[in-house]
């Protein structure tokens, strides 16, 4: 097959291009993939065993201005679309174009959810409202398969959406299968590079960084934290923050000691969840929340909310817990910081757990998905040729 994936971006530290990327390698084994992206980074292209083709097309947080920026430069690209045996759209940045591609091949779409517009100010607040409204009383009715990556998400569809979508669970090759990453070696070199001595226990969080544009995100807690931890435990104990920051977090959190890695390469990433004691999210909302998953399958107890997709994700009480209130998540760190017995079985545990997560279970899927609908799609166009008398 020749498959076409579209995604605004391709760079490292989002996780819906990750996505992108660990299916495009291993559906280009057997196939013909071309990843059509607005913004790229080396990164991703110095590993890429796929095509990558730039599109510039202006982006707009108003998903109405989004879609008409589309919308408009759909003609110019359309000549390049006319030969793929199917399609998948990524991210809602190509939803205006799902009508007319879904009229040349089948087309599939990923729903990733749209977080929430709480702590957004006016008008940003009716972001979400626009673009539940528009994907699911129009756009995913031209699909002809919907993809999302929890159980929670696909209860957020509308039924007769629910009826053609299907959950296909992330994966975490990635960090348990990192090609040239020597545990030993990149662990030892982590530590130099952030001065972390033997005695001291790391507690880590992965994610965006920053108040102001994901609000649901809660990283304000995690300075909550610190300063509970700080205050319990002192220096033995320390917590680093990966991300993408933004609006000048570094700022504040370097003010209150707060440890932050901006960008950090993915061996960095690796060596911090393989190091760190515990992980945790304080996130309100989550579609998935690969991190969590992440952790887990390195042996790293987490600690997060009980909210949207992470009882999918995480085991309470097994492999890690999942706290109903600021004070829980705090009782919850105490406990596992103070029962080293305990976080030993649940790392255990966690390494069991995350090996169902997997990146070639869900390309194995997907592509048995693609076929079905590619064949399908070629027999109807070969009847509908007969009937015509054109033999």
């Amino acid at each position: 097959m020749k498959i076409a994936l579209f995604t605004e971006r391709l760079k490292l530290g989002f996780g819906v291009d990750l996505v992108v990327h660990e299916q495009a390698k291993r559906l280009s084994k057997n196939h013909e993939v071309v990843v059509f992206a607005i913004e790229t980074d080396q990164a991703f292209i110095s590993d890429a065993s796929y095509a990558i083709y730039p599109l510039h097309i202006p982006l707009s947080f108003n998903p109405i201005k989004q879609d008409l920026n589309s919308y408009m430069w759909y003609s110019v690209y359309e000549h390049l679309f006319d030969s793929f045996d199917v399609y998948i759209i990524h991210t809602p940045t190509f939803n205006a174009w799902i009508p007319r591609l879904s009229k040349k091949a089948p087309l599939f779409v990923y729903y990733y959810g749209n977080s929430p517009s709480y702590g957004y100010p006016f008008p940003k607040n009716y972001r979400k409202s626009i673009m539940d409204f528009t994907e699911n009383n129009f756009y995913f009715n031209y699909a002809t398969k919907v993809f999302t990556i929890s159980e929670y998400l696909k209860k957020q569809l509308p039924m007769k959406i629910q009826k053609k979508t299907q959950v296909l669970y992330l994966g975490t090759e990635h960090i348990t299968h990192r090609k040239k990453y020597d545990a030993v070696k990149e662990m030892k070199k982590f530590k130099r590079k952030y001065f972390i001595r033997n005695n001291e226990r790391l507690i880590t969080y992965v994610g965006r960084l920053d108040y102001k544009n994901n609000p649901y995100k809660n990283t304000k807690e995690l300075l909550k934290v610190h300063d509970y931890v700080k205050e319990k435990y002192g220096s033995s104990i320390k917590i680093f923050a990966l991300g993408i920051p933004e609006n000048n977090i570094e700022k504040r959190f370097f003010k209150r000691g707060l440890n932050i890695i901006p960008n950090a390469p993915t061996e960095d990433l690796i060596s911090a969840l393989r190091l760190s004691y515990m992980y945790i999210s304080p996130s309100k909302w989550e579609g998935f929340n690969l991190p969590l998953v992440e952790a887990q399958s390195v042996g790293t107890p987490v600690v997060c909310y009980k909210v949207a997709a992470h009882p999918e994700v995480v085991k309470d009480g097994k492999t890690g817990f999942l706290a109903r209130s600021e004070r829980q998540m705090m009782d919850n760190i105490k406990y596992l910081l103070n029962n080293p017995k305990i976080r030993k079985k649940m790392s255990d545990e966690c390494l069991i757990f995350a090996k169902t997560f997997s990146w070639e279970k869900n390309v194995e899927i997907l592509e048995s998905a693609l076929q079905d609908h590619t064949q399908t799609s070629k027999s109807n166009a070969e009847n509908d040729f007969h009937r015509n008398g054109d033999v």
